[in-house]
């Protein structure tokens, strides 16, 4: 079947269970998560775990929980099959030797006898040693061989001459000398396929229409489009993503450590908000707009819109489109994430709802909670120079003045709420002849200890209670009149 034929999008998404989900890898997979679900197509999931030396066991569960934390569903996979299965490339074999003795038939790949070590380089500079010598073995040398049971791989047989051109969504159109292209390994001596092999094979077989990975692979696409040539097979279209960097201009890398998917919400951020970030790192919707959901990702998300320079990734962006995520959540469901990241003692003694709907509007990572409650704990040290304000004219007598009035109101308070907190107050203020903000910035400072707030005066007292938040200014009374003292 050709892929004119297919009526159907179908992409894949195809990690190796070597380590965690570094985020290179997981906007491969929401790229072509995002372009399927777009075209109304399929997306598949498939396990590379043919380089058994790297592979991690519990890799393969870190594939699957990512996957889910982003809300990226495949259509298909090792546990959905639709009917193009195994989706384990270890599972699949005997599939890969049938094909690679189909390409010995096709003179188009051969056996070699080479020991590892004298096997061609595939980063020389020399055009002559690309090329193995095994590769010029008459068909009586390669039958000795064989009948002494002597180990071999087989390799891609590249042309001598000419070159290859691919045209790529991205990059437009490439073309390589086949010179500069060495005889890879399709088939090891174990019977298992190179990654360069398989994913052809299996692609073909999956009927993959495009093929969306990372710019790293775009120099080895000459070698697969070789090999369906050798096959005889139509080649899929290619969309190759440019790098994501760090802010000092290096690779984002694994094996340096940088932070992975899950690690990423482990310090607080939001999985649809990272997802959010990644999109756009790569690609943009050709308007303003920063801010998306998944589903919203999905209408707005073309290929066409991806572009070949760079991405940096920014924590300090992130940071933003986080805060943003947060803030759009319903209260119930951000106050059910933030549970996990309240202290004992708040659970204990406060109405963590509450505040909850404090912090919602000024949060940035969920991470951020243990120490912005801390304050509503234990009072901190606090310089009494937090009392004076301009803007609103709140001296450190005007603060002991206020303080002192309004003990003896809040006291006989009948309801201790929010609303009538502050419904006292202002009434004060007016009768006072006193801005509110003279008499709501030295209840704050006095309940709080800290210039800036998750919320205001009245809000913050709620939350503490009648007795917590009496002591505190009386507390607050006593420190101004000791400095006044001195």
């Amino acid at each position: 079947m050709s892929f004119e034929e297919v009526l159907l999008i179908r992409t894949r998404f195809a990690p190796s269970p070597t380590g965690y989900m570094h985020i290179g890898n997981l906007r491969t997979g929401l790229y072509a998560f995002l372009f399927a679900k777009n075209q109304g197509g399929t997306f598949i999931l498939r396990i590379e775990d043919t380089d058994r030396k790297r592979n991690i066991p519990q890799a393969v569960a870190v594939i699957y929980n990512s996957l889910k934390l982003a809300q990226i569903e495949y259509d298909e996979g090792p546990d959905k099959d639709g009917g193009f299965g195994p989706y384990v490339q270890s599972q699949r074999k005997e599939i890969y030797k049938r094909y690679a003795v189909d390409l010995l038939e096709k003179g188009a790949a051969y056996r070699c006898f080479c020991s590892q070590e004298s096997t061609p380089s595939a980063t020389t500079k020399k055009i002559t040693e690309r090329r193995d010598p095994c590769r010029n073995l008459t068909p009586q040398q390669v039958q000795e061989r064989l009948d002494q049971a002597t180990a071999f791989v087989i390799r891609q047989r590249i042309p001598e001459s000419g070159s290859t051109t691919f045209h790529d969504h991205v990059f437009g159109d490439i073309t390589i000398n086949n010179s500069e292209l060495d005889d890879q390994v399709l088939l090891k001596s174990d019977g298992l396929p190179t990654y360069n092999f398989a994913n052809v094979v299996d692609d073909h077989l999956m009927q993959i229409t495009h093929v969306i990975r990372g710019v790293e692979y775009l120099s080895s696409t000459p070698k697969y489009n070789l090999l369906y040539a050798g096959f005889g097979w139509p080649v899929p279209e290619y969309v190759h993503l440019p790098l994501i960097i760090k802010e000092d201009g290096r690779k984002l890398s694994k094996r340096e450590g940088d932070a992975s998917f899950e690690d990423i919400v482990a310090r607080g951020y939001l999985p649809e908000a990272i997802v959010n970030y990644i999109a756009l790192l790569g690609w943009n919707p050709g308007d303003n707009r920063e801010f998306f959901t998944i589903q919203e990702l999905i209408q707005e998300f073309d290929i066409n819109r991806i572009n070949k320079s760079k991405s940096g990734f920014s924590f300090a962006k992130l940071d933003w489109l986080n805060g943003l995520h947060i803030r759009a959540l319903p209260v119930q469901e951000f106050h059910r994430l933030c549970s996990a990241y309240y202290p004992p003692e708040a659970i204990e003694k406060l109405d963590t709802f509450k505040i909850s709907s404090l912090i919602q509007p000024r949060l940035v990572r969920l991470s951020d909670i243990p120490d912005a409650v801390q304050f509503l704990l234990q009072l901190p040290d606090y310089d009494v120079q937090l009392f004076i304000h301009d803007k609103s004219k709140s001296t450190l007598a005007t603060s002991l003045d206020v303080l002192q009035k309004v003990t003896p109101l809040l006291t006989a308070l009948d309801s201790w709420s929010n609303i009538a907190i502050q419904e006292l107050l202002k009434g004060f203020a007016i009768g006072a002849g006193l801005k509110v903000g003279t008499v709501m910035w030295p209840i704050r400072i006095a309940i709080s200890g800290l210039l800036n707030t998750p919320g205001g005066a009245t809000e913050i007292a709620e939350i503490l209670g009648r007795e917590e938040t009496l002591n505190r200014i009386g507390l607050a009374e006593l420190r101004i009149r000791q400095f006044l003292a001195q």
